[in-house]
């Protein structure tokens, strides 16, 4: 699959994974503000029936299972989906680099919240990218959060070797209090 974007159009995770998920070619994908995305028709998107194989085994798989693996809070468990030398970012503060480090991000948020639930709406994949559009929902001395999140996900060799998530950060701390990073 090929994405080009014009010099004006918005190339966003949440576009891109509508583009994705609709199944979309040489059309532009609108967003309320009249900038897009541009899908090259030179290529076009894996037809259902590959799509369904690889949601069983590949790396859309690994993200719904390490999104699902967030409600059971087993830091081990988090950890295996992740090569040792991966980078985890929440777009708005500093990216963490490494197995230790991203564990001790996992825990600060395992250790904070009462529950944690991810509602993947909609996982797309390219290769190994995949994009989730997600409500991750936090539970904490009787307060909640339903965080409206973007992921973007790069998977090699069964492991999560990079993982961006894309949030409004003043809603996090509205909500928490808590700042990030």
């Amino acid at each position: 699959m090929h994405l080009t974007a014009r010099p004006t159009a918005l190339f966003h995770p949440y576009i891109v994974l509508r583009a994705l998920t609709q199944g979309f070619h040489a059309d532009r994908v609108h967003e309320g503000n009249g900038r897009g995305v541009w899908i090259d028709d030179r290529e076009r998107i894996s037809g259902e029936k590959t799509r369904r194989a690889e949601m069983t085994t590949g790396p859309e798989k690994i993200v719904r299972d390490f999104c699902d693996a967030w409600s059971r809070k087993n830091i081990d468990e988090l950890m295996s989906f992740s090569d040792a030398d991966a980078v985890y970012h929440n777009i708005p503060v500093p990216a963490v680099r490494g197995a230790e480090t991203i564990r001790a991000a996992f825990l600060g948020f395992a250790d904070l919240m009462d529950t944690i639930n991810i509602e993947v709406l909609a996982i797309a994949s390219d290769g190994n990218l995949v994009f989730t559009e997600r409500v991750d929902r936090f539970r904490w001395q009787g307060k909640a959060l339903d965080l409206p999140v973007a992921g973007v996900f790069e998977v090699r060799d069964g492991k999560i070797i990079a993982h961006r998530d894309y949030f409004d950060y003043e809603t996090w701390k509205k909500a928490t209090g808590i700042p990030l990073g």
